[in-house]
């Protein structure tokens, strides 16, 4: 199994995705973690101040692909996953994380390690 969990200091899940610093990634076999890695969300990377300037009623001449693609890198580096877990989340990558068939989950805890130890399999 592999999940992935938003984060900004490696320890805690991120409050707003979308603006985490990066991605924590595991994979766990037999109840087990067997990897770990950290990649840096490559939408922070690219749009500074996240997704705010990215709101559908926006009306310039590239607001289309904006609209349909503002989370490209984000999609990009969740698939393959068998759940992503969140703390916050805008509407906006919610759908296109369901249109994207990424199974998702809001955390019930906000260390990463609970998160871990109380997966259920």
């Amino acid at each position: 199994m592999k999940i992935a969990i938003p984060t900004n200091d490696r320890k805690t899940i991120a409050a707003h995705t979308g603006k985490c610093r990066e991605f924590a990634f595991f994979e766990i076999e037999n109840g087990k973690l067997i990897s770990e890695k950290f990649e840096e969300n490559l939408h922070t990377h690219h749009h500074e101040d996240g997704c705010r300037n990215h709101h559908h009623h926006h009306h310039s001449h590239d607001s289309n692909q904006n609209k349909h693609h503002h989370h490209a890198e984000i999609l990009t580096q969740l698939s393959g996953v068998d759940k992503f877990y969140y703390y916050g989340m805008g509407m906006g990558l919610r759908n296109e994380l369901t249109k994207n068939h990424i199974n998702f989950e809001k955390a019930k805890y906000f260390e990463i390690r609970e998160i871990i130890e109380n997966l259920n399999f």
